[in-house]
């Protein structure tokens, strides 16, 4: 008589129901805490240090159509102007790329590789909708603004601003505390209009571009001809 012999089970474990969160053990609710708490104490890598260095996000559009009512809307300030204008008078976000010198009466456009990088990465596609810093250049002299050079920057108006925000001393007269503009401004471009003056927004809705003149002026010569 042949003996079977006995078959070995195997145990398949079936499916646990899901579990609700009520019965997570307060050892496991530890452990997710110390590795959210790990995460967050982590190093940030370069590029995130780089990201928050950044320009932070901010609503231009605001601030440019406020400035554009306050001159009798946009038939009397040209876009490019009033966006040019709430760069300068918002020094907390962009004095790092653009602000005025200490008179008042020329733009100082920081030339640093990096920092004008910078701008034409994450400011000028906000506002002109172009990276281009040499484009931004080319419509300042559209506007008829004209490049500074280094002594008008080291006058005696200039050194009395410059007296009056340091030490309140009166350089009149006497040998200027800066020996060039690099001193006193670093790397930088220097431009000057003679309309756009800081504490001056009402002189902007004189401020046309020198293209429409001539336009103007070649479109009545042509009706004189015809």
């Amino acid at each position: 008589m042949t003996r079977s012999l006995p078959t070995k089970q195997h145990a398949f474990p079936f499916p646990s129901a899901p579990r609700s969160p009520d019965d997570t053990s307060p050892a496991q609710v530890q452990l997710a805490a110390a590795a959210l708490d790990r995460l967050s104490m982590a190093p940030a890598s370069q590029e995130d240090e780089k990201r928050c260095m950044r320009v932070p996000f901010h609503d231009e559009s605001d601030g440019v159509a406020a400035i554009r009512d306050r001159l009798g809307g946009a038939a009397h300030c040209s876009a490019f102007i009033s966006k040019l204008w709430h760069l300068m008078i918002n020094p907390d976000l962009y004095g790092k790329y653009i602000r005025w010198n200490e008179a008042g009466d020329a733009i100082i456009i920081n030339s640093e590789p990096e920092v004008a990088a910078e701008f034409a990465a994450e400011v000028l596609p906000r506002l002109f909708k172009h990276g281009n810093n040499a484009s931004f250049i080319r419509q300042l002299n559209l506007y008829g603004f004209q490049r500074v050079s280094s002594s008008r920057l080291l006058d005696a108006a200039e050194m009395r601003a410059v007296a009056a925000r340091t030490s309140g001393s009166n350089w009149f007269g006497a040998p200027p505390p800066f020996n060039t503009a690099m001193e006193l401004y670093g790397a930088h471009s220097s431009f000057a209009h003679p309309r756009f003056r800081r504490g001056h927004e009402a002189w902007l809705v004189s401020m046309k571009p020198r293209s429409s003149k001539k336009s103007k002026k070649t479109s009545s010569e042509d009706t004189k001809t015809s």
